[in-house]
């Protein structure tokens, strides 16, 4: 009989101490209406009695709202008029007692609070050890605990739905779902092991192929596939504005962005650093970033600035190559267009409200594969085309999202190798390998699935 194997987690439970209890503020650092303050762990009740002054004074029960004042233990002081909540354990995001305290936000504030709160005996919490005490007390599993910190930098509302589906753990049910396929497959391999002599033993091995690039190889292909959705729907694309030096960038920024953003001069070099800012267009996220205008550096700062250029356009998903349409070109046209000459580049002609000068043929021969838009940033003109040349760029790969699972790094690797033994044990299949060589390719697909 084939039991499920689930990850021990001992060894991790072993480096924290034993009644370990933490506290971390929840909310932003900065100015606000309300702030919060978790506490988690096995003093957390002992601390809520100790330092709440109930406006009702009410014994204090599990998932209750309460009013009324933090107070100074060492002077008997309220700090400020605040919201507890008690949560008792097993019912809890850490599977452990939990205390939030809902008080008035502010810097001075939070930190009072929650210096007397660590005075109690309590530690301060490192960043993300609440969801990391979820997973160890098995309230989360790790898709589900990597899936809150996506929902927190997702950047689309299609990344928010995303996230969601994974902290539900439908990822993980969509992954379970094919650890079961495979386990019937080793099953299948097993019986035809011990029984060797049966006669429908023979078709099993067809059966098996044919399920496994169906139902397992298939799937699991289609999830690797979609970590490039990753990047559109969580992360966002990273766009880069580049070309020489007063073809208008920064305005095409500060046009892109309604606002100004980017300081605007006619005179040459004005940007020097980069800047970084977030567009969507048609509910996708872009970080675009304007850089200095490529040409041979005036000065070592101004030379820091067109190598980070340089820098950033390797580094982008989509490259927006600016060129002057009212100025001919020059050799930094002609060498930002020989770097430039694939499938990720627009090339954008602006300044077409003053007179052309630019050889456009020249243009379209060196594009290659890049699109060629139009616009003026001054009046406007072409931005519209422009936005939709951008998201016809990204959507150039499939936008849909079909399983609920869109992998991060770390999954995408586990799951190609998993996607690595299946196809090996779908070769030795077709190859007529013994089923002993089956089964084992298939064990550790099936122990790869469990990471």
């Amino acid at each position: 009989m084939l039991t499920p194997v689930y990850p021990d987690r001992s060894e991790e439970m072993s480096h924290l101490p034993e009644n370990d209890t933490i506290a971390a503020i929840a909310t932003p650092y900065g100015m606000a209406g309300i702030g919060i303050i978790r506490i988690s762990g096995a003093l957390s009740y002992a601390i809520a009695q100790r330092l709440f002054r109930s406006s009702r004074d009410k014994k204090i029960e599990s998932h209750r709202l309460y009013h009324g004042h933090f107070i100074d233990p060492s002077s008997g002081d309220s700090i400020d008029e605040i919201l507890l909540s008690y949560m008792k354990a097993p019912k809890t995001y850490t599977r452990e007692d939990i205390v939030e305290i809902n008080s008035h936000s502010g810097p001075m504030l939070l930190s009072r609070i929650l210096q007397v709160i660590l005075d109690q005996g309590v530690r301060l919490a490192k960043p993300g050890e609440f969801t990391f005490r979820a997973f160890l007390n098995n309230r989360i599993d790790l898709m589900q605990a990597e899936a809150v910190m996506d929902l927190i930098n997702a950047r689309s509302e299609q990344g928010i739905i995303l996230s969601n589906r994974q902290m539900r753990g439908e990822a993980g049910k969509e992954v379970k779902e094919l650890r079961n396929r495979a386990l019937d497959l080793l099953a299948m391999a097993e019986v035809a092991i011990d029984y060797p002599e049966e006669e429908s033993i023979s078709h099993s091995r067809e059966t098996m192929r044919s399920a496994l690039e169906r139902d397992i190889i298939m799937p699991v292909q289609k999830i690797v596939s979609s970590h490039s959705l990753r990047k559109i729907w969580i992360e966002g694309i990273e766009a880069v504005i580049i070309g020489r030096v007063n073809t208008g960038k920064s305005s095409l920024l500060n046009r892109l962005i309604n606002e100004e953003k980017a300081i605007v001069s006619p005179l040459p070099g004005t940007t020097r650093d980069l800047i970084e800012t977030t567009l969507y267009i048609k509910g996708i996220p872009f970080k675009i970033t304007d850089t200095a205008g490529l040409r041979q550096g005036r000065d070592a700062i101004e030379l820091i600035g067109i190598n980070l250029a340089r820098k950033k356009l390797k580094e982008a998903d989509i490259a927006l190559a600016v060129i002057d349409r009212s100025r001919p070109l020059d050799e930094n046209d002609r060498e930002l267009l020989a770097s430039i000459k694939d499938g990720k580049c627009i090339i954008i002609l602006n300044k077409i409200d003053l007179p052309g000068a630019v050889d456009e043929e020249e243009i379209r021969h060196a594009a290659g594969e890049a699109a060629i838009v139009k616009i003026s940033a001054l009046t406007g003109e072409g931005i519209d085309m422009l936005e939709e040349c951008i998201v016809n760029k990204v959507s150039e790969t499939d936008t849909a999202v079909e399983n609920h699972l869109v992998p991060n790094r770390r999954q995408k690797e586990a799951l190609s190798k998993v996607l690595g033994f299946f196809q090996g044990t779908l070769s030795n299949l077709g190859h007529g390998q013994p089923m002993e060589i089956i089964a084992v390719d298939l064990r550790a697909a099936v122990e790869s699935l469990e990471q």
